[in-house]
């Protein structure tokens, strides 16, 4: 399956971003959490997951959390298309929680729990002076 192009142009940043470096560090120490959500009534969740692209670029996408088979394993739905890879991919896959570089989970009720790197990346946007499409500044509130 061919993913179609990303629906917003994917911001670029530095790897060595302080801001991006502190966020996904915070969202690796909150994995235990995301695991007690994970484990309750949820109406959905997200994991972002480094994936290394055809054109050997580093992206991070964001996969639906479809089951927890294991204490340390997850089965996903890559929901995000990669911006730089050319070749298919399978959607399904598995991970580990190690594996997870950020996560959100709504809860029962619709409250979402995280997203570390989301709203990093709308700092940063703001930062560069790119102004967000109103649908994910709406998502910031």
């Amino acid at each position: 399956m061919r993913y179609p192009r990303p629906e917003y142009t994917p911001l670029q940043t530095r790897a060595d971003d302080s801001l991006l470096r502190a966020t996904t560090l915070t969202a690796r120490e909150r994995l235990p959490e995301f695991a007690v959500l994970l484990a309750g009534p949820c109406e959905g969740a997200l994991a972002k997951l480094r994936f290394a692209s055809s054109t050997e670029q580093v992206e991070q996408l964001w996969a639906e959390v479809a089951e927890v088979p294991g204490a340390e394993e997850l089965g996903v739905r890559l929901v995000t298309p990669p911006a730089t890879h050319h070749d298919v991919i399978d959607r399904l896959r598995h991970c580990r929680f190690d594996d997870v570089e950020d996560w959100q989970v709504r809860a029962a009720g619709g409250k979402l729990h995280d997203c570390f790197t989301q709203r990093a990346m709308s700092a940063l946007a703001r930062r560069v002076g790119v102004t967000l499409p109103e649908e994910l500044a709406a998502q910031e509130a």
